[in-house]
């Protein structure tokens, strides 16, 4: 669906026609969860469907560098008030045309498109249309998949051994999963590979 809007030009005569365009997105963690999806695009009603995707493979196989801080962004202590020195991971999908995802499609305004990359610091936004049947295919579809740098942070912990999985938020996909229902979790276990992280509680810390 195509959108065009009419806007003065300031300090000119005449206008400017702004297209925009409705693209979807494909979430494949915490975002399943309606509630969680209103607060990301900032809309009190989200047009999504749920959705399993053939194509992808999910793991979790991003991560964060628990030791540096980032400017906006976080850091985790342990359950006795200490920040850990070890690497937070975080839900990811690559390409594997063996392996297939569950997860949500939602549609969103192009122009909302830029702020979303911005949220998603260790992802890249990266085009799925091809992967979708034929009726999804008059609308882009945007998935968000692991930046290199990301990625490689993950390794670098992975072989220290200094990898964990935040227990809290976890939970929160789990959540989202089963609000759909229980077989829809059951499906994202299945289907996520979890390279035997030890799962820790922590407490989040805002920058």
């Amino acid at each position: 669906m195509w959108i065009i809007t009419r806007n003065q030009l300031p300090g000119r005569v005449g206008t400017l026609l702004k297209i925009r365009y409705m693209a979807f997105v494909f979430g494949y963690g915490s975002l399943v969860s309606s509630e969680s999806l209103k607060r990301y695009v900032k809309e009190d009603n989200p047009r999504f469907q749920y959705i399993t995707i053939q194509g992808l493979r999910r793991d979790w196989s991003v991560a964060m560098d628990n030791s540096v801080d980032l400017p906006a962004y976080k850091y985790y202590l342990d359950e006795n008030g200490v920040r850990i020195q070890k690497y937070v991971a975080f839900l990811n999908v690559a390409f594997d045309p063996s392996k297939k995802v569950n997860g949500i499609l939602f549609e969103v305004d192009s122009a909302k498109l830029p702020s979303l990359d911005l949220r998603e610091r260790n992802y890249d936004r990266v085009e799925i249309t091809h992967l979708l049947p034929e009726a999804y295919r008059t609308q882009t579809v945007w998935t968000y998949m692991g930046k290199e740098e990301s990625k490689k942070r993950f390794s670098k912990g992975y072989d220290q051994g200094k990898v964990v999985i935040h227990e809290a938020y976890l939970e929160q996909v789990m959540e989202a999963f089963i609000s759909v229902s229980y077989a829809y979790l059951i499906q994202f276990i299945k289907e996520t590979e979890f390279n035997n992280l030890p799962i820790i509680p922590l407490q989040r810390i805002n920058l």
